[in-house]
């Protein structure tokens, strides 16, 4: 497996590189842009409709699915191309973005309300209420769950090999066709996903067990 690493390097190197491209662009982009769609849908009943409808009809629509319709009728359809990178991309993202903002949502809703009422009888203005009590409980409360999530969505990048994306998969699909050593490509593709996802998860767990230091604290 070693040698077979070793010849195959720098394609490998290539599918793992558009991989982590693809993961980089769902999450940081999912992060802030769900975190502020969250925030917004605690204020605006608009916000919080939209959230609602778009939760309920991703959850029934696979990533999978989403992928090839977006990819095959609506591109045809709309007389567009798009690269199935871009696509993947847009995807993954907009996945995202819903799943973070629901989290943010539900975190800021499940404030303790004598938090907050502590701190207003106590005279405190509303910019310190928010900077110094609602934004280290909805952190407390949203980084471990999301952390996790990140990593499913890490996961999901493997689905844009099926529309051409020539990601870790897919490379690892070419060179099972080209080399014929199926149980070593593949196994050298599961330490390449682990050695994606561990670093996550143990940030997640790190994160958990310092928030749960915190609260102990308080």
């Amino acid at each position: 497996m070693i040698r077979l690493a070793a010849e195959n390097a720098d394609t490998l190197l290539a599918g793992m590189l558009v991989t982590a491209q693809l993961a980089g662009i769902a999450i940081l982009g999912g992060i802030c842009g769900g975190g502020l769609f969250g925030f917004a849908a605690s204020r605006s009943p608009d916000a919080r409709l939209l959230l609602r409808v778009g939760n309920f009809l991703l959850s029934g629509l696979p990533v999978l699915v989403l992928l090839f319709w977006l990819y095959y009728p609506v591109q045809s359809g709309l007389g567009m191309q798009v690269s199935a990178f871009w696509t993947s991309a847009i995807v993954l993202l907009t996945v995202n973005v819903f799943v973070v903002a629901a989290r943010v949502h539900s975190a800021i809703n499940e404030i303790p309300s004598q938090f907050i009422t502590a701190a207003v009888q106590c005279g405190l203005p509303q910019h310190v209420i928010a900077r110094r009590i609602q934004a280290p409980l909805i952190v407390q409360a949203v980084i471990p769950p999301l952390l996790i999530q990140q990593v499913v969505i890490l996961h999901s990048t493997l689905f844009a090999g099926l529309i051409s994306t020539p990601e870790l998969f897919r490379v690892s699909q070419r060179l099972v066709a080209l080399e014929h050593r199926s149980i070593e490509i593949y196994s050298l593709l599961a330490l390449l996903m682990l050695a994606l996802s561990l670093p996550i998860n143990a940030l997640a767990i790190w994160v958990r067990r310092r928030s749960q230091w915190s609260l102990d604290e308080l």
